[in-house]
């Protein structure tokens, strides 16, 4: 009789909260490009932690101002998605945005581009981002 030993899964507990907008504009969307570590080089979708006992909504607002400059007065929760890195346990509180004011641009210095919904499937995503690419398709399809 032979037996294995099995290595024990280890789940980080640090638990990272993040509103992620999905800018949608003449059926293109937003994406961004990872410019740090970890996952650099990796797609995204722009927005950023949460901060203490900030909402989604309240952090959505923020980040998207603070990374492209732009004013959100509306947004329509589209999902949440949980995905486990290395890192840690992230929690995605995903927002659609069809309205908004102003231009985005980067001013943080990613790269960022309005791709339609075949040359986002091109882009090489962070894996958490995937159930979000799905959803993007299932709107825009």
């Amino acid at each position: 009789m032979t037996t294995s030993q099995s290595t024990p899964i280890t789940v980080p507990d640090k638990l990272i909260r993040v509103a992620v907008g999905v800018l949608c504009e003449n059926n293109r969307v937003l994406a961004q490009q990872r410019v740090v570590s970890p996952e650099k080089g990796k797609w995204e979708f722009p927005g950023g932690k949460l901060d203490g006992e900030e909402n989604g909504f309240d952090a959505l607002v923020r980040e998207l101002h603070e990374e492209l400059g732009i004013r959100v007065s509306q947004a329509e929760w589209l999902l949440e998605v949980e995905h486990y890195y290395d890192h840690g346990h992230v929690h995605l509180d995903v927002w659609w945005l069809d309205k908004f004011n102003g231009e985005a641009h980067s001013r943080e210095g990613q790269p960022i581009k309005w791709v339609d919904y075949n040359q986002l499937l091109a882009l090489d995503f962070l894996q958490g981002n995937t159930a979000i690419v799905q959803a993007v398709g299932a709107r825009l399809l």
